[in-house]
């Protein structure tokens, strides 16, 4: 079974990224496979897809987090469109 690289599945969404403002330090940041420079709330994003795509689960801890951040309806969405991007990444 192949596994994805951090180049597959990033490299695609750099342009509109940068489109809507993601600062080069993030897009960098995911792309070297770090967290340096990000801003924590996009930390927060980048931490809970890694856990999601390499453990295909996420720590109570984030989730929690991103729950009180998002409302149960964000958290889902935030989920399924990782999931959908994953998906079209193969």
């Amino acid at each position: 079974m192949a596994r994805l690289t951090p180049i597959t599945s990033r490299g695609a969404q750099t342009g509109g990224a940068r489109r809507r403002g993601v600062p080069e330090a993030t897009i960098a940041a995911i792309r070297e496979g770090h967290s340096c420079g990000v801003p924590p709330e996009d930390a927060q994003i980048v931490e809970f897809t890694r856990q999601l795509m390499l453990k295909h689960r996420v720590d109570d801890a984030s989730a929690k987090a991103l729950r009180a951040r998002f409302g149960d309806e964000g958290f889902i969405q935030l989920t399924g469109t990782t999931g959908y991007y994953s998906m079209l990444a193969m």
